[in-house]
Formats: structure tokens, sequence, C-alpha cells
């Protein structure tokens, strides 16, 4: 095989979407995966029969142009490290996404509550935008999303998908909270809270929790709104008066109206509510909708 080929590493969700992208482009790659499930392989073949699928190969995966890695595959197996070392490129699919979409991007991780946000987020800006489109870590992958028709991509993201996409052009990104976690992949909390705040390295309007004990870095040009669950420290953030979750001094929403309970559910609507006027959606639209 020549050496203009890349290799996908891993034959989940993630690897059929990149498999579907190169298909599409024209690309050369093979994939590899130790313990490919058998609806894998299926899949893998109605995208394309003839590709070459691999247990891991050294000798394949080091004479390849890029290695695309995903999620569930960790940057420390040996092969990769000595990949790295001779310079091949690393990459991910939400890594590749911040390179391909011509549409703005909102970035959400944390360690709990993705889903939620996500979720809320999506559905608020669908309501009052066409062309909005829901995925990475939960639905579609990031890749399956792309089209020249979308308008904005908002995507749940885990730190597995943030470990190779640390410059992700984003509108707007936040980190809803950190708990100890993934610690069979990291080597100590530090690290995994950490990778995390690649989210904040490209953003455009950084969105932070200001329960969180870790700060984050933000890029010098970024704008920042903040929320949390005591008084707003400016009109532009988010926090509470009493039981009523306000912008500044201005009362937005009463708790006892807010469809999910507990306070964990206070802090995603707020999150939600930031990023959607990070964003440019109208508040009374997105109260209406967040209830």
């Amino acid at each position: 095989m020549s050496k203009d080929y890349k290799v996908i590493f891993g034959a989940g969700e993630t690897g059929l979407s990149c498999a579907r992208y190169f298909e599409s482009e024209g690309v050369s790659y093979v994939v590899v995966d130790d313990n490919p499930s058998t609806s894998a392989r299926e899949s893998l073949d109605t995208i394309n029969p003839n590709i070459p699928f691999y247990k891991t190969n050294a000798n394949m995966i080091l004479g390849a142009s890029e290695i695309v890695i995903s999620p569930g595959v960790a940057l420390s197996k040996p092969c990769l490290v000595d990949a790295k070392k001779q310079g091949i490129p690393l990459t991910g699919d939400v890594a590749m996404f911040g390179r391909l979409a011509d549409a703005p991007m909102v970035a959400i991780t944390g360690s709990n509550g993705k889903s939620t946000v996500t979720a809320m987020l999506g559905h608020g800006a669908t309501c009052e935008w066409e062309g909005v489109s829901v995925g990475g870590n939960i639905g579609k992958p990031c890749l399956d999303l792309l089209s020249k028709s979308a308008n904005l991509y908002i995507l749940e993201l885990s730190s597995f998908q943030l470990e190779l996409a640390t410059n992700l052009p984003t509108l707007a990104s936040v980190v809803l909270n950190l708990s100890p976690d993934h610690l069979d992949r990291y080597n100590s909390l530090d690290h995994y809270y950490g990778v995390k705040g690649n989210v904040y390295q490209n953003c455009k309007t950084a969105i932070l929790n200001r329960q969180l004990q870790r700060k984050y870095p933000i890029p010098k040009d970024s704008s920042t709104i903040s929320f949390g669950l005591d008084e707003p420290p400016a009109a532009s953030h988010f926090g509470l008066d009493g039981r009523v979750i306000c912008r500044g001094r201005k009362p937005l929403i009463s708790e006892d109206d807010l469809p999910i309970e507990g306070e964990h559910n206070v802090l995603n609507c707020m999150a939600t509510l930031a990023l959607g006027e990070a964003i440019g959606l109208e508040m009374p639209s997105m109260l209406k909708n967040i209830k």
C-alpha cells in the first residue's frame, strides 16, 4: 500500500462516520480495531466492502499519512505514542469537523448535564432558526452533520473527544461542571479537568460556571458570560435572586416554572440561557421554549 493513506483507529459510531466522510471525499484509508462488533463490520461493509480492516498493526499505523483516533481509543497506546514521536499527525473527528464546518458552532462539555443542555439549546435554536444541527457525543457523530445548508452546529463533547480538538473555533463554549471521572484514562484529576478546558481555546464567547473551583485560561479576545447560584455580579451575567433566575437585576424565570427539578438543573437552564444569549437567540423565545 502506498504511503498516501489514512488510518481510522476504532470502528464504533465515530469511526464509521469517518469512513463515510472519507468515502464521500475519495480518500484512501484503512480501519483498525482489535475487537470490532458484528454490527460494526456489517456497517463498514455497507459503506465499502473492500476497505482493508486490521487488528492493531504497528507497521500499518506507522506507515499512515494521518491517524484518525476514535474517542474510545486511549492516546497512550504504544503504537500511537510512537506515531506521535515520528511526526505522524494524530487527529479526531471533532478536530476534523472544526476545520471542515462552514457554519458557526457551539461546544458543550462537562462531567454531567451535557445532554440536557445540548438538547435544551438545540430545541430553542431549532424553534427560532432553520438549519440547526445537533450532535457530537449525543445523537449523530459530528462528521455526519456536515452540510452546506447548516446555519449552526450545537455539539455535545466529551473529554475524550476534546483531547485532540485543541483549537475548535466556536461561537460559544461552556464547561458546565466538573467531578471526578475517567481516572482509568487520565493520570490525574488535573489532567482530566484540563482537557475539558480545550473548548475555550478558540471561542468567541466563553460561558463560565462561577461555582467551579478550577479557573480556565480564556483567550484575551473572547468575551465572557458567567452563571451561578449566587447573585449575578454584573448586568450580562446570570444568577439567582431567591428562587428566580436573573440576568443582572432583571428577573427571567422562577425555578418553579422550570420543566426539570434540582439545583443542577437550575444551573443547566442558566447555562442554556447564557449560550443562547451568546449566539443571538431572543430571550422571550428562549424562556418560552425552556418552559
